[in-house]
């Protein structure tokens, strides 16, 4: 499945809700996933990027948390 800049869109509002803590570091992976995606990158390549260093931040936040 590729993620639309949409679908990204809604994903960081969706885990910044849930998870206000990282709501910093979400935002700012997505403002990177957002620039990356100007700058020619691929949608899909960057939302993957972009889902997976979310759900590894929200796996090592519940680790320690």
């Amino acid at each position: 499945m590729t993620m639309t800049e949409i679908e990204v869109r809604d994903y960081t509002v969706k885990k910044c809700n849930e998870y206000p803590e990282l709501m910093e570091d979400i935002y700012s992976m997505y403002e990177l996933f957002q620039m990356e995606v100007e700058d020619g990158s691929s949608v899909a390549h960057e939302a993957e990027l972009f889902y997976t260093d979310v759900v590894t931040l929200i796996n090592e936040w519940r680790i320690q948390n």
